[in-house]
């Protein structure tokens, strides 16, 4: 376990580390992890269709499993595919301070990442540790590269787009070797797709509460973004704590008893959700007297300190009970379930906007009032389908 904890946290620790050198010039004027992290991890967490759910439980004989591995495989194709021209196109289309050849790396940095998903989720159901920490240094270390070259006198932007598509092609490597399964295009994957697309819309739960935040914060108050950003990663290594010593050992029997296993969790979990409400509520109501907008270095870090603590606290504990539902809800139950949460959303952003709250936003409320938003998904998510009266889902 303690090797597995190290594992976690020296992977940990490199991104923010790229997003600091950044930020602190070592790059030049060009700030593009900011842009380039989150918006690659959003499209990575909207296309998390589970398609691997069949063959990693399957227990059939080996013509079936062979079926399960084709029909993976192939819709994993068709979505990689799908989703980079999209998130191109969508780069392109929409206003943004991304141009075309930070757009390009962009969705190289996504195949990265998605290719490094689906190895590190092979590797952890067999429990390939020392391979998943591998993969994880690959995964956030390629990004130290451009940095050195535009120190060492190079165009920091075309260093970016350069190493993006190495990485790329190194991890899908990578992916080939773990999976010993090629990419194809074969039908059957969109039908694998169709039958799983309720689940679609599941992923912009996760994608809306870890990376928009994130995303807006770059977009509104960019002289604070690469501190914001650094520090919203490394918390991150709270939930991957709690992942290593709750999920991961266990990641088989989650999967396949996913309703005994939350009760087994559940007291863990619970312990934490009422001092994240505490400091979350605080925080947001701070943020109306306090707007620290010209706020930078350690004021910075000691003001976001506790509200980004309890932000990747409820990720993760929200992040785990998401990833109950494939395994054992319908398709229409978690439909509906999907669909609530995001209303609540909605119905939050028209309130804030109709009173004209929203203008008073700041680098503290957005990550608080995310919070609160979590823990009423949470709230959701447990009394449909962890409650004692839960009969049927």
């Amino acid at each position: 376990m303690l090797r597995l904890l190290t594992f976690r946290a020296v992977a940990l620790c490199m991104r923010p580390a790229a997003v600091l050198l950044e930020g602190a010039g070592f790059a030049g004027e060009d700030h593009a992890l900011i842009h380039l992290i989150p918006i690659s991890m959003l499209a990575l967490t909207l296309t998390s269709i589970p398609v691997h759910l069949n063959y990693f439980i399957s227990h059939s004989g080996r013509a079936e499993h062979q079926r399960l591995a084709r029909e993976y495989i192939s819709a994993l194709t068709w979505m990689t595919i799908v989703s980079f021209v999209s998130l191109f196109l969508l780069l392109l289309v929409l206003p943004s301070q991304v141009g075309f050849l930070l757009a390009l790396a962009i969705c190289f940095a996504f195949l990265t990442e998605k290719f490094a998903d689906e190895a590190s989720r092979a590797l952890e159901f067999r429990k390939a540790f020392a391979g998943w920490f591998l993969v994880q240094l690959l995964r956030s270390g390629w990004l130290f590269v451009p940095i050195a070259a535009s120190m060492a006198g190079l165009a920091y932007v075309e260093s970016l787009l350069i190493c993006s598509i190495l990485a790329c092609v190194l991890m899908f490597l990578v992916f080939l070797r773990v999976t010993d399964l090629f990419p194809n295009m074969d039908p059957v994957g969109l039908t694998l797709i169709r039958t799983n697309a309720v689940f679609l819309v599941g992923s912009v739960l996760p994608a809306l509460f870890q990376q928009m935040p994130r995303i807006i914060v770059t977009a509104t108050f960019p002289a604070q973004a690469h501190i914001f950003l650094a520090m919203a990663q490394l918390a991150q290594g709270l939930g991957l704590i709690m992942s290593v010593r709750l999920q991961i050992p266990y990641r088989k029997i989650s999967a396949r008893r996913p309703k005994t296993f939350e009760r087994l969790q559940r007291p863990v979990m619970v312990r934490f959700l009422v001092p994240i409400f505490v400091v979350a509520l605080s925080c947001l109501l701070l943020s109306f007297v306090m707007t620290p907008h010209n706020v930078q270095g350690l004021s910075l870090v000691i003001i976001l300190a506790p509200i980004i603590v309890a932000n990747a606290l409820t990720f993760s504990i929200l992040s785990s009970y998401l990833g109950y539902i494939p395994w054992f809800a319908s398709k229409r139950s978690a439909l509906e379930t999907y669909v609530i949460c995001i209303s609540v959303v909605v119905g939050i952003v028209a309130v804030l906007v109709g009173t004209g709250l929203a203008r008073h936003i700041s680098v503290i409320s957005i990550p608080a009032l995310t919070s609160l938003i979590g823990l009423l998904w949470l709230h959701i998510i447990k009394r449909r389908y962890f409650s004692q009266r839960t009969v049927n889902v």
